[in-house]
């Protein structure tokens, strides 16, 4: 089997993806569970890497409102994963 190792993940980094998948599918779960507009924002920050007032101004919101809605919907993530097992 050490011949393979050159060619196939181990087995640390079988276990590390299929844990990120988890964790993604939680997110996810989490996420469905949220407002249309909240759920937006969250995306728009943390997968595609958009300003505050690139938001504010997509979505008519002043940014201060853009960046509690953010640490509220943070928040309740972090609450989500607690119960879903993931220690932070």
């Amino acid at each position: 089997l050490e011949e393979l190792e050159e060619c196939v993940p181990g087995a640390e980094d079988v276990e590390n993806a299929y844990a990120l998948k988890e964790l993604g599918q939680s997110i996810n779960r989490f996420l469905l569970t949220q407002p249309k507009r909240d759920r937006d924002l969250f995306l728009g920050r943390y997968y595609y890497v958009y300003s505050v007032s690139e938001m504010a101004k997509c979505h008519g919101l002043k940014e201060d409102h853009v960046r509690t809605i953010l640490s509220r919907m943070r928040q309740k993530l972090r609450l989500w994963l607690e119960k879903e097992g993931y220690t932070l």
